[in-house]
């Protein structure tokens, strides 16, 4: 066994998880577990170590995936951190006695850490974007830069000088660019983070605009995508490039400058997200449903795009829900969150219900591109609205307490009274009203128990 020597300076923040971990594993070893590692070098199928062990099972996959979402993919990839705790594990529970007393697992682990928690320099991430125009502008959001490469362009930044890109950036000319910064161990890791981050604001961006074409009879204008990339760390020793395929699109003939800017500087909405301005819980959130609708526009399927948006109404709608309808109370609370809708319950119900077709019964083409736009139309307007009612109330930090905000027994009981009156619809749907009535009863029990 061999240790690093010397000050240990990075830790990991489920380094405690980890040891516990590791001291189950020593407590369970058995002859069987014992002689199965000793044959196996390489990292298995996990399945196949725990021998009916369920408890272990689960305390490795959880570690793991505490692991992953610390490290992966700005210090290490997901199969590199498996082989690296795959060692450990082996070599720990192969020396069991060594590492019985003392502080050696708490050592061993610090060297797994060295291992797994690479130290990170910083990278310049450009991505070249298709199908996009903002005329002769440019503009930064945070520390992304959206611009066209121009001769004045490609003269202030240095990048561009650089004879191992001039293939790749003469093609680049005259066409739209996305540029931002981030810190990674390596290429991959940083064109990774780099994409992500773009897609986020891209994304956001594209919800943003599209309200306004909501009439359109088509999405296709707004398949906007990241082609070539180019990751150089800020040392230009080495480079890594991407090429994604494309697919065919109808670019919007149409400068969308003036609309981009208005999301981006929309203080009161887009600008708080963009800028990862909201409470953590909220802001997680939001990036989920944007991710969700955005891929609903980008889907050329409309049985997909259905289910893509569902699953957004979801996320906005649904916080904590973790059993009950699912449709219903979508259907009550995007009134409740948009009391101007002009949506009635039932048809939102009724898409909600087109979704469980296609997820549960296999129905193909069974959506409309009508339908689809009439459930993006409502995703959006719920989205926006939600926004605004957490920069209303700032100090809601959860989404779900956004929820309670605008759904107590009062204003749930106002929507049943109008909802019985034909205020929504002209032929009341019992769902509907079974549902409301159940969401007050849970909502009073709720508020019970938080006096309490």
């Amino acid at each position: 066994m061999e240790h690093y020597k010397g000050c240990f300076m990075e830790q990991l923040k489920c380094q405690a998880h980890i040891r516990k971990f590791l001291k189950t594993s020593l407590n369970s070893l058995n002859s069987e577990i014992t002689n199965y590692l000793q044959k196996q070098a390489d990292p298995p199928d996990w399945q196949l170590v725990w021998f009916g062990n369920d408890e272990l099972e689960t305390k490795f996959w959880s570690v793991f995936t505490n692991l992953q979402q610390e490290l992966v993919p700005q210090h290490i990839n997901s199969n590199e951190l498996y082989d690296e705790l795959w060692k450990l594990y082996r070599e720990i529970l192969l020396n069991k006695k060594a590492y019985e007393t003392g502080n050696t697992i708490k050592i061993r682990i610090e060297d797994f850490t060295r291992l797994v928690k690479k130290p990170l320099i910083s990278f310049d991430v450009i991505f070249q974007l298709n199908h996009l125009d903002v005329g002769p502008y440019h503009f930064d959001i945070g520390d992304v830069q959206v611009c066209k490469v121009t001769e004045e362009f490609t003269r202030e930044n240095p990048i561009f000088t650089d004879v191992r890109f001039q293939n790749i950036l003469s093609s680049w000319k005259g066409k739209l660019i996305i540029k931002t910064i981030v810190d990674a161990a390596d290429t991959m890791g940083a064109n990774i983070l780099g994409r992500e981050k773009i897609e986020r604001i891209i994304n956001t961006i594209l919800v943003g605009v599209r309200k306004k074409y909501i009439g359109m009879n088509s999405d296709r204008s707004f398949f906007w995508e990241m082609g070539y990339s180019i990751v150089v760390p800020k040392t230009q020793t080495k480079t890594a490039f991407s090429e994604y395929a494309n697919f065919e699109k109808i670019p919007f003939k149409k400068d969308l400058s003036e609309d981009i800017l208005k999301v981006a500087s929309n203080k009161q909405i887009w600008e708080r997200v963009l800028l990862k301005q909201l409470p953590v819980d909220i802001q997680k959130r939001i990036e989920m449903a944007i991710e969700w609708i955005s891929l609903a526009i980008k889907e050329l399927n409309n049985d997909r795009k259905i289910v893509y948006l569902c699953t957004a109404l979801e996320v906005l709608l649904l916080p904590g829900h973790t059993k009950g309808l699912k449709g219903e109370p979508i259907a009550i609370r995007q009134i409740l969150v948009s009391p101007s809708s002009n949506d009635p319950p039932t048809n939102i119900l009724k898409l909600y219900e087109k979704r469980c077709s296609i997820i549960h019964n296999g129905e193909l083409n069974i959506t409309l591109f009508e339908q689809y736009s009439y459930l993006l139309n409502c995703c959006i307007r719920t989205l926006e609205r939600i926004l605004y009612i957490s920069f209303q109330n700032p100090g809601i930090t959860t989404l779900q307490g956004l929820i309670h905000q605008i759904e107590n027994v009062e204003i749930l009981n106002e929507f049943l009274k109008d909802y019985k009156k034909g205020l929504y619809e002209s032929k009341k749907n019992n769902k509907i009203i079974d549902e409301a009535e159940h969401l007050t009863e849970e909502f009073g029990t709720y508020k019970l128990q938080t006096n309490d």
